[in-house]
């Protein structure tokens, strides 16, 4: 390895050991970032190694990894998260010619999980049903049809990864107490 690359093993060292004690967003992107930049110091078919494919790149990070006691995939989501962000500051980083003439799409994990969400939603839209008329409210068989209609599509949004579950859940509990407290007051 040459000096350049060695001062960036360094550096994506220090950061990886950082992740692997602190795997915190902000230490995972700060990893990415020195791999980013490590792989700006290889070249693969006359550009930056940006796709991280040459094999001096990957023989310094598969001994980068194992140093700083990165676990494998099948020990938790930090790979995954790793490899979602340098494909994010990747795009950020390489000139769109660059990306396009190693065939890497100009479109990051960001983006594309973005673009992924929204469809989902845009498919399961068209099946919402409408909204209760006040002339219906005295109907509760009409009402109970729609509430569990709703949920359904709820059900779908969930699964399909259309909706964070994280703000979901306090907000459902919030909707069943409300639900309870009108059962109480029928009762």
């Amino acid at each position: 390895m040459n000096r350049d690359q060695e001062q960036a093993a360094q550096a994506a060292q220090a950061a990886l050991t950082d992740m692997v004690q602190d795997p915190s967003t902000e230490n995972v992107r700060d990893a990415a970032t020195a791999l980013v930049a490590l792989r700006q110091e290889f070249t693969f078919e006359g550009f930056p190694d940006w796709a991280g494919r040459s094999l001096d790149y990957r023989m310094t990070v598969e001994r980068l990894y194992r140093d700083a006691g990165v676990p494998s995939d099948s020990e938790g989501g930090t790979l995954s998260k790793l490899r979602y962000h340098v494909g994010n500051i990747v795009r950020q980083t390489a000139p769109p010619e660059d990306l396009e003439a190693l065939g890497l799409q100009s479109s990051g994990p960001r983006e594309r999980n973005k673009d992924r969400r929204s469809s989902k939603v845009t498919e399961l839209r068209p099946r919402r049903q409408p909204r209760v008329s006040v002339l219906q409210l005295d109907n509760p068989a009409f009402l109970v049809e729609h509430a569990r209609a709703d949920i359904a599509l709820l059900r779908e949004c969930v699964s399909a990864g259309a909706v964070g579950t994280v703000a979901l859940a306090p907000a459902l509990r919030e909707l069943v107490n409300e639900i309870l407290d009108v059962v109480q007051l029928l009762s």
